[in-house]
């Protein structure tokens, strides 16, 4: 009897070591498993019906969503009807013309019309009180957004305070580090593009192209920006095709990185106090 005991424990230890690394497993597969994600676009912005986009995760287009076979089916029945087929139309009938009667100023009249004028009144005197209702569900509304949105710019600005102070530049600069870390990682490893734009603000035009200059992917093979400093205007012309992947576990070391620091650690808990 004690050695059935023994071997029922014995298979348990065994089932739930199995699903304990199974569990490690997918833990370790989510953290590493390269996501790969594609951005395709293709046009240009001043005619949108000209203008294409095509964005990939795993292979799966996102967006834009793709139609259902069926419903593609019925939108092409739509646009290409049967021309074979001839509808018999019915012919048109002469419209009869009724003499207008006057109307009668009796009292037996105002009598029966009386009622109906009674319920009229009273669905009116009805109608208010749901009006009055329904404004103030719609102030109720309007207060709350206002008080989220006031909310969310205190923080805002508790934030920007506290950044700007001398004591916490180190905290700052390892904020930047840590976002420098991830788009080093998340960043495009392929990109081929062959754009000409213009942001209508020659000055504004510059500060883009400077900022693309600095970046590696600017310089490809197959990579070709020509900014327009002469028009006046807004406009995206060319396509552009990007390529790269994205993994957990590099999100999750940089999220540890900041929790694990004491003086954005003290940022945070002012900004909760001062809540």
């Amino acid at each position: 009897m004690l050695g059935i005991i023994l071997m029922i424990l014995k298979w348990i230890g065994w089932l739930l070591l199995g699903i304990f690394g199974f569990l490690i497993f997918l833990l370790l597969l989510v953290l590493f498993l390269p996501v790969s994600y594609r951005v395709w676009v293709n046009g240009d912005t001043t005619e949108p019906d000209q203008l294409s986009y095509c964005v990939k995760i795993l292979g799966i287009q996102i967006l834009p969503k793709k139609e259902r076979r069926w419903l593609q089916k019925l939108h092409r029945e739509k646009k290409t009807p049967d021309k074979d087929v001839s509808p018999d139309l019915p012919k048109e009938e002469p419209i009869a013309v009724l003499p207008v009667q006057p109307e009668d100023s009796s009292e037996e009249n105002r009598e029966e019309r009386s009622p109906d004028a009674s319920a009229d009144s009273g669905k009116r005197s009805a109608c208010p009180g749901k009006e009055k209702k329904e404004k103030r569900k719609k102030t109720a509304k309007k207060n709350n957004k206002e008080s989220s949105g006031k909310d969310i710019r205190l923080l805002f600005d508790q934030f920007q305070r506290e950044l700007k102070d001398e004591g916490n530049h180190r905290a700052v600069r390892h904020v930047f580090s840590e976002v420098r870390y991830l788009v080093s990682h998340f960043g495009p490893r392929k990109v081929q593009a062959d754009v000409c734009f213009s942001l209508g603000d020659p000055s504004s035009t510059g500060y883009v192209t400077a900022v693309l200059s600095v970046c590696p992917f600017s310089y490809g093979k197959n990579t070709r920006l020509l900014p327009d400093f002469e028009t006046d205007q807004f406009y995206l012309k060319g396509w552009l095709d990007v390529k790269g992947h994205v993994r957990a576990v590099h999100l999750l070391v940089s999220g540890l990185r900041l929790l694990f620091d004491r003086d954005i650690r003290m940022i945070i808990k002012k900004v909760l106090k001062k809540k």
